[in-house]
């Protein structure tokens, strides 16, 4: 192991001590994975028994993060069954490993599947059995119901139709962008709000009209229940797009948030 090897481990290894990460091992892919990941990381499809070989390379299932530490989903491109028999609209695509795929698996059924690197919107690549499309695809309730996306599933009084219609791809990755183990967004980050947090809260307010980023209610008559969150979870990171302006119900709907309940 040479001495840059050595250096980045250890600054790794600094990374995830400061955030209380889980230790993990890192292993080199073997030449028959390496293959697989190449294919699959070049939107190329995979089947579901390379799927399953590839899945423990992975840093996270919950949500999908690659061993290159890149967030992506999975869905499978050949709809040409599903059109014929005029379901249209039931093609979903994963965002974590969750009873679907598991079902999948312990059935054997055969599918192809692909990973969406471009998470800037929910928009696919579907063959209908005539040609290649681009098409608007909703995420599984399914993965929703394994992540407890915003209360989704768990009776707290949560608006389930909303949160699966308004599911956005990219908006997910950043509330999860600090479970990207091996590219931190903030390596030694402050884990306090910086001095002038009240000052940039009532700015970032005011540049949204006092409404809400999530419900779009109009909070401009009761500031009080307006606030500012953290997308990645980071005090210390007041760049914009880091910051969302939510009423309080909403707030507290983000994850790891249920306290504000």
């Amino acid at each position: 192991m040479d001495l840059e090897w050595i250096k980045i481990m250890e600054r790794l290894k600094s990374s995830t001590d400061s955030i209380g990460a889980a230790k993990t091992t890192w292993k080199l892919l073997s030449r028959e994975l390496l293959d697989i990941k190449n294919n699959f990381k070049g939107g190329n499809s995979i089947t579901r028994r390379d799927l399953l070989k590839l899945k423990d390379s992975w840093v996270s299932t919950a949500p999908f993060i690659d061993a290159d530490g890149n967030y992506f989903v999975l869905y499978i491109d050949d709809q040409a069954v599903s059109w014929r028999r005029g379901h249209r609209s039931d093609p979903k695509y994963h965002v974590s490993w969750c009873n679907t795929l598991e079902e999948m698996e312990k059935i054997g059924r055969r599918g192809r599947y692909k990973a969406k690197y471009n998470i800037e919107n929910n928009q696919f690549k579907i063959f209908n059995g005539r040609i290649t499309i681009n098409k608007e695809l909703n995420v599984c309730k399914n993965c929703l119901k394994k992540l407890a996306y915003k209360g989704y599933e768990s009776f707290i009084g949560v608006n389930e139709k909303q949160i699966y219609e308004n599911f956005n791809i990219y908006r997910f990755s950043q509330e999860h962008k600090n479970l990207n183990l091996k590219n931190p967004t903030h390596q030694l980050h402050s884990a306090n709000y910086v001095k002038d947090w009240s000052k940039i809260s009532r700015e970032t307010k005011a540049e949204q009209n006092y409404y809400c980023g999530e419900c779009n209610n109009d909070f401009s008559g009761n500031k009080q229940y307006l606030h500012v969150h953290h997308i990645n979870g980071v005090k210390s990171d007041n760049r914009k797009q880091n910051l969302a302006v939510l009423c309080k119900d909403c707030h507290s709907k983000q994850a790891h948030h249920s306290h504000m309940r």
